[in-house]
């Protein structure tokens, strides 16, 4: 596998688990499942675990890692594409989609959501989550943030400029959290109370039907 492969999101599943709580709660009865950008599998493996019986799928456009998911998730419809063109599923196919990590490595992010619309379902749900670029990190110590750790991640949003997206595409935003990982308790909760932690996350529901 090669450098790229490495650093774009291949990571051991207990790197996920701080997430998994919150998409549980949200994703609860939703009976199929697709996971945008699924990397190595890390994010399936974990809903296959607590939600009993939802049908998963997930894409990448990595064909090595999506190789990765076939061995750690094998219950899992799994497929090579381009999150930016048409996924290879039908419209209205899913109750649900997760997207983490992804949408900051596209040049056209108005696409993906366009695409995570047309396979949800009307009331369809997604969880997608993006680096902050309001962060107290990348504003005092930029060198340390995260968001530019990856030199393939091309725009960055901060929760107004997401919601408005997701808006405009015909979501509707239900929530929202800012995740601050420091490892320093209290430093962490005072982020999060500012709205300043490193990583954004939205809840949001499809509004409507075709378009």
């Amino acid at each position: 596998m090669s450098q790229d492969d490495l650093r774009c999101g291949v990571r051991p599943a207990e790197e996920l688990d701080y997430l998994v709580p919150d998409i549980v709660e949200f994703f609860a009865g939703a009976a199929n499942i697709l996971d945008v950008g699924c990397s190595n599998g890390a994010l399936l493996l974990r809903l296959h675990e607590r939600l009993a019986g939802a049908d998963l799928s997930g894409v990448d456009i990595s064909d090595a890692r999506v190789q990765l998911a076939r061995q750690s998730a094998p219950f899992a419809d799994l497929h090579v594409a381009d999150a930016q063109q048409a996924l290879p599923f039908g419209d209205s196919q899913f109750e649900a989609v997760s997207c983490i990590e992804v949408i900051e490595h596209l040049d056209a992010p108005g696409a993906l959501v366009d695409e995570i619309y047309r396979v949800l379902k009307p009331g369809g749900k997604l969880f997608l989550t993006t680096p902050n670029v309001d962060a107290m990190m990348r504003i005092v110590r930029p060198h340390k943030w995260y968001g530019l750790e990856d030199p393939s991640h091309l725009i960055f949003f901060n929760e107004f400029s997401l919601r408005h997206l997701l808006t405009k595409k015909s979501f509707a935003v239900v929530g929202s959290k800012i995740e601050s990982r420091t490892g320093n308790g209290l430093l962490d909760g005072f982020m999060a109370v500012l709205r300043r932690g490193g990583q954004l996350q939205l809840r949001a529901i499809k509004t409507g039907g075709p378009r």
